[in-house]
């Protein structure tokens, strides 16, 4: 049992380097390299997980043990990812909670950032 245990925490390992191998390629060719905004988390979920399973949003829905309205409100990109449905997600689809709380941290800061209007903000950092 002990090698089980040993086994499983390398895979749950490589997982997560998966992960953020994934999201560092995302961000470079997608975002950095051609300036293009992020893509919502839920064209991600609905693209590259769903269709990619041949799912349907009611099978994803209960499966989750959540309402089909509010996976459709994330699917068609009303709503974003909780931390709950990253856990969620991250168990169904074999990845990590992080891996989707990423997606949607980066999709947010990417329009918070245009849509702040910095030049009111009082700076409280020290004078060199």
């Amino acid at each position: 049992m002990i090698n089980g245990g040993f086994y499983s925490f390398i895979y749950k390992t490589l997982l997560h380097v998966y992960d953020i191998c994934m999201l560092y390629i995302f961000k470079f060719y997608f975002v950095l390299k051609r300036a293009l905004p992020p893509v919502h988390p839920g064209d991600i979920l609905r693209e590259m997980f769903i269709k990619e399973h041949k799912l349907t949003i009611t099978e994803v829905a209960k499966g989750l043990g959540m309402a089909r309205a509010n996976l459709s409100a994330v699917v068609n990109e009303h709503a974003g990812i909780s931390p709950e449905l990253a856990v969620k997600l991250s168990e169904a689809f074999g990845n990590t909670a992080q891996f989707w709380l990423n997606l949607q941290k980066n999709y947010e800061l990417f329009y918070a950032e245009r849509s702040i209007n910095r030049s009111s903000i009082r700076h409280f950092a020290k004078a060199s």
